[in-house]
Parts: structure tokens; sequence; C-alpha cells
């Protein structure tokens, strides 16, 4: 009797917690902004865990076809190698994220794309195209009107 009893409440339980789980898509969710959130808080200190936490956040992205959730991975996988060092691969996604941006009609952080690409080619030494992409940059903060964006930007520009 003891056994019946454990086994209807152990059924019983399990019933009430698959129902208690959100739906699939929730769960994603979920679980994509947990990537992301381990690889903020691990990237200025633990690179490579950093990546692997984006690199897990991309692959649900791309495997729900989330645009939204792209470009906030790619983004931050930009950042990650731009302070590793790795400045050729940081420029590959920092402009799959000005793609993306460009699609959204997000001028934030199609702005923030813009200024990284400048920042890169001008510690590469190229000046004339670091300006390029500053101007754009300062062209998307404008449109929405983001004057701390739009000073940093400048502020930019003044050095070249």
């Amino acid at each position: 009797m003891l056994v019946v009893a454990a086994l209807a409440w152990h059924t019983h339980a399990y019933g009430q917690s698959q129902r208690d789980l959100p739906p699939p898509a929730a769960r994603d969710s979920l679980d994509f902004h947990s990537f992301l959130q381990s690889a903020i808080k691990y990237e200025p200190i633990l690179y490579d865990s950093a990546l692997y936490f984006a690199q897990k956040a991309l692959e649900l992205a791309t495997e729900r076809q989330e645009k939204r959730w792209l470009l906030r991975a790619v983004g931050l996988i930009g950042q990650i190698r731009l302070n590793m060092g790795d400045e050729s691969t940081a420029l590959q996604f920092y402009f799959q994220s000005a793609n993306l941006s460009a699609q959204l009609a997000d001028n934030s952080q199609l702005g923030k794309s813009f200024y990284q690409i400048g920042a890169i080619n001008e510690h590469a030494g190229n000046v004339t195209e670091a300006q390029g992409y500053f101007v754009e940059a300062l062209a998307a903060f404008r449109a929405i009107d983001n004057k701390l964006e739009m000073a940093n930007t400048f502020n930019a520009l003044g050095h070249l």
C-alpha cells in the first residue's frame, strides 16, 4: 500500500512539475538570456568562458531565427573578441551587428557597431576609414537624439 501511495504521489508531482514548466519558446528565451548574462559576467575577466556562453547564445538565436537575439549575441562576441585582442574577428562580428541593426532599424546598436568599427580602423592606422565610420555612428546617434553617444563620437573624431 505504501508503495502504491508513493507511486501515486510521484506521478502526481511529476505531472504537476511538467505543467509548471514554461512553454518551449519561453524556455528558449530563459536559456538565451542566461547564456548572455553569463557571457557578460565573465567578459571582464575570463574571456574564454565569456566567449563560450556568448557562442551558446548565438547558437540558440540562430536556431530560433530571432534577429534581436542574434544582434545582441554578435555584438557581444565582437566586444569579447576585441578585448581578447583579436581585432580582425571582432571587426567581422561588428559588421554583422551593423547589418542586423540596419535590418531591424536599431539606430542605437547601429551607431555602436559603426563606432567600434571606426575605433578598430583608427587603431590600425586607417584614419580615413575610421573617420567615415565615426561619421556613420554620429548619424545613427543623431537619429535617436542620443547626446551622450554623439559627444563620445565627436570626441573620437577630434582625436583623429
